[in-house]
């Protein structure tokens, strides 16, 4: 089938055309990769018959729904961690760091209970290195951390020694182990937003303690959690009228 379309004489191409290709593209073919498909084709027509105006419908692109972690998730975690040397870390991220900022953590940046954020850690040219300069300007930031966590960090002597890369590994081996569905380390940087929200806390002090530039994305996160909430309140109301 697809050697008829490629021997169509350039000028007998035709929307209806393109759209049987893609169609029959589509059938075997994530969504994304039928796309650049259809963009490769739009490209050489456009190049050869600038004139030709395509209607082609394309296929849309699923959004995989990622699992957001429960509170009660969270804390099964933190205790499964306790007193192994992703407990620090894996604490950090609820207070929304991200695993490089992390990694780049020395003890020196803890002055009492303040924790300076100002750096990154980085793959870069098949190697880990520290950027003394964070993600973005609003990522360099002061925590403010509570008293059992700066105890924690004090009495190990550091804050922590390993690779973003281990991070995520460690949060997916202690998911498995609890039985818990699988979500991203930073996943817990989403859960800081949505708690904090839901704690009545302003969006500007949320932005500032997580690092975010804009409030596009820390709005989208908690958006989702409200709509989650929504959902299964309708639920348990129609359970409770109907069911």
């Amino acid at each position: 089938v697809v050697d008829v379309f490629l021997k169509l004489n350039i000028y007998d191409i035709t929307s209806e055309t393109v759209q049987r290709e893609v169609n029959r593209f589509a059938k075997d073919h994530a969504p994304k990769t039928t796309k650049s498909l259809y963009g490769f084709i739009s490209s050489v027509l456009s190049a050869y018959r600038p004139n030709l105006r395509l209607k082609v419908k394309l296929p849309q692109t699923v959004i995989k729904q990622e699992y957001e972690p429960s509170e009660d998730d969270i804390k099964r975690i933190l205790e499964a961690v306790k007193g192994t040397e992703y407990s620090i870390p894996f604490q950090l991220g609820v207070f929304g760091c991200r695993r490089g900022e992390i990694c780049a953590l020395d003890i020196s940046d803890l002055t009492g209970n303040e924790l300076r954020i100002h750096r990154s850690k980085v793959y870069l040219d098949g190697e880990w290195i520290v950027k003394e300069t964070p993600k973005t300007d609003a990522s360099n930031r002061t925590l403010y951390l509570p008293d059992s966590l700066v105890k924690e960090i004090n009495e190990k002597g550091y804050i922590y020694k390993g690779y973003p890369a281990a991070l995520y590994k460690a949060i997916q081996s202690t998911q498995k182990k609890l039985g818990i569905e699988r979500f991203k380390f930073h996943a817990l940087r989403s859960y800081f937003a949505s708690y904090a929200h839901s704690m009545g806390i302003p969006d500007a002090d949320i932005l500032a303690i997580g690092g975010w530039e804009t409030d596009i994305v820390m709005k989208k996160i908690y958006r989702k959690s409200m709509e989650k909430s929504k959902q299964e309140s309708m639920s348990k109301y129609a359970n409770l009228m109907i069911g």
